[in-house]
C-alpha cells in the first residue's frame, strides 16, 4: 500500500470539523481536502455554508436539516445514497429509529418542493425503492 492514494470521504457537523481536521493532519502522510462548499448543478447552484439554492437570479434558504441532506447527495451526485446514510448524516444520530425514515421522507419532501420550481419539470431527486435517494446531474452523465 505505500505511495498508493487513498481518498476517503469524511462527514463531521460543521462545528466539529475544524478539531478533526487538526487531529488528522497530525499523522504522518495524511492530508486533508475539504471538499468545495459550492456545487454547481445543471440547474442551480447549492452552497453548503450558505444554505442556499440559487438559480435564475433567485436564492432559495434551506433549513439545516435539508442542507445536510442536499451536501450528502451533491457530494454523491448521480450515485444512490443510502436511506440509512442520509439518516445517520443530516438528523446527526448514530441510531436509527422508525421514525426517523418518516422524518427522512418529510425532509426529502420539503427539499423536493424547494427544488420543483428551479428545475424545470425533472426530478433532481430520484428515490430509490427500498434503498434511498439520488441527486440526478444528466450534465454529469
Amino acid at each position: 500500500m505505500a505511495g498508493e492514494r487513498v481518498s476517503m470521504i469524511l462527514l463531521f457537523p460543521e462545528e466539529q470539523r475544524a478539531s478533526v481536521v487538526k487531529a488528522l493532519n497530525t499523522i504522518d502522510g495524511v492530508r486533508v481536502m475539504e471538499p468545495s462548499p459550492v456545487f454547481n448543478h445543471e440547474y442551480f447552484t447549492f452552497d453548503s455554508r450558505q444554505h442556499t439554492i440559487r438559480a435564475n437570479g433567485k436564492s432559495v434558504h434551506l433549513a439545516p436539516v435539508e442542507s445536510r441532506l442536499m451536501s450528502l447527495l451533491a457530494l454523491n451526485v448521480n450515485e444512490v445514497v443510502t436511506k440509512e446514510d442520509l439518516i445517520c448524516f443530516a438528523l446527526q444520530t448514530d441510531v436509527i429509529c422508525d421514525s426517523d425514515m418518516q422524518t427522512l421522507k418529510t425532509h426529502v419532501y420539503y427539499l423536493r418542493r424547494k427544488l420543483d420550481p428551479i428545475v424545470d419539470g425533472s426530478e433532481a431527486i430520484e428515490r430509490i425503492v427500498k434503498v434511498g435517494y439520488k441527486l440526478v446531474d444528466k450534465s454529469l452523465c
